[in-house]
């Protein structure tokens, strides 16, 4: 199901990303057929990565703002 591999892609970006807490350090292989049934390629995955790199700072800024207090932590 494509939920179920949007979930995985999600899981493994974070992870590799250190956004939130999974509750161990492990980081899964991306599955390339998940990549693949999604529409996904490395070079598309890349441009995204870049965009989400750029963006995160302001994205734990606007949460810091939204919940009142310095909860995140900085990437």
């Amino acid at each position: 199901h494509d939920v179920t591999r949007m979930v995985h892609l999600a899981d493994v970006l974070a992870r590799g990303l250190q956004i939130g807490d999974p509750g161990d350090d492990t980081i899964p292989m991306l599955s390339q057929s998940a990549m693949k049934r999604l529409g996904l390629n490395w070079k598309t995955l890349r441009r995204v990565l870049k965009d989400v790199d750029d963006q995160l700072p302001a994205g734990h800024d606007l949460v810091r703002v939204a919940i009142g207090h310095d909860a995140c932590v900085s990437a």
